[in-house]
This record gives structure tokens, sequence and C-alpha cells, in this order.
């Protein structure tokens, strides 16, 4: 099951649970039942896989900062 992105006028953003490649065009509302349009968005930058991809960039860029210390060889 891959997770898919709906947006409802009333509710806002609704993630679907639908087998790859099989999700429809609109889906109700887990709200209010109304019919939700599919967001298309680039592969796994949903906004669950986001916060991990922002976690990572920050470490990242601490690292440039405050790099780390080795104390012998790999």
């Amino acid at each position: 099951m891959v997770i898919y992105q709906f947006h409802c006028e009333r509710h806002g953003p609704a993630d679907i649970e639908a087998p790859l490649g099989q999700a429809p065009e609109k889906h109700p509302c887990p709200e209010c039942g109304d019919d939700c349009r599919r967001v298309w968005s680039a592969a796994l930058l949903g906004r669950r896989v986001q916060a991990a991809y922002k976690r990572e960039i920050d470490r990242i860029e601490r690292t440039r900062a405050e790099p780390t210390v080795v104390n012998r060889l790999p």
C-alpha cells in the first residue's frame, strides 16, 4: 500500500492508502464524505516523509559548521 495525498475543500489535506498505481482521481473525505481531489507531488515527498528529510538535512548542515573529530583511522 502507498499513501496518496488528497485535498478536501472544507477540511484540507487527507492521506489515503491505496495499492501502488491504483489511486483514484477523487476519493471521499474521511471527515465529511465530500469528494477530495488527488494532489500530485514528487515521490516520497509527502508530509510524513518531509519531517525525516528535514531532520537529515539539519543534521548534515550541523556537521558542516560543527564537524565531528576523528581520533583514529577508520
